[in-house]
């Protein structure tokens, strides 16, 4: 009975609508998923209900939800392990990166940017699993033929004294994207900054 709505900016993206009936579509089966997830999209409320459920589980104790951990200070980090990501591709990537930089002919720096659980991994909830990043960036080493920028020092120095990362996503502040050029570190050789 109410409005459909197209989005939603506590989620940051668009809304289920309603489908559209089709023959094919309800002998398929595909008619249901698309109701459910309509419903599920349009439910009355649904914002109080998602932050009553968050205001639940954080109240239980849990440092952990969806995928995202609750850090110390409000912090917020998406839960990043070891196996969350493959490590053959991973390197068959930076094998193309080296051979188009190869190709190309022309000089070239690639800068690695740490994620905020990484720099501020103190932040993390106790025993919290995260991805090895010196894997990482010890792989990009070994197989790129270009100078390679590791901003994990420059930012840790400086993380108890300014908030580099906003503290609900991975995004560095206008302080994260400017801390190089007020820190004598490596990066600042490689005229990066």
């Amino acid at each position: 009975m109410l409005p459909s709505r197209a989005f939603s900016p506590n989620e940051n993206r668009p809304l289920a609508q309603m489908p559209v009936l089709s023959v094919s579509d309800i002998q398929s089966g595909n008619i249901q998923t698309g109701l459910s997830d309509y419903l599920s999209d349009q439910i009355p409320l649904r914002d109080f209900w998602i932050g009553a459920n968050t205001a639940l589980k954080k109240f239980s104790g849990r440092r952990e939800i969806n995928g995202i951990y609750l850090g110390d200070d409000h912090y917020y980090f998406q839960k990043f392990t070891d196996d969350s990501y493959s490590v053959t591709r991973m390197v068959s990537i930076f094998r193309m990166m080296d051979r188009f930089i190869q190709q190309q002919g022309i000089p070239a720096t690639v800068m690695l940017v740490p994620s905020p659980g990484t720099v501020l991994s103190a932040k993390l909830p106790d025993n919290a699993p995260y991805y090895d990043a010196d894997l990482v960036f010890d792989t990009a080493d070994q197989l790129l033929s270009c100078p390679v920028i590791d901003l994990r020092n420059c930012f840790e120095s400086a993380a108890d004294d300014a908030q580099l990362y906003y503290r609900t996503d991975h995004h560095w502040t206008s302080q994260g994207t400017g801390q190089h050029r007020r820190t004598g570190c490596r990066l600042c050789t490689h005229g990066a900054a």
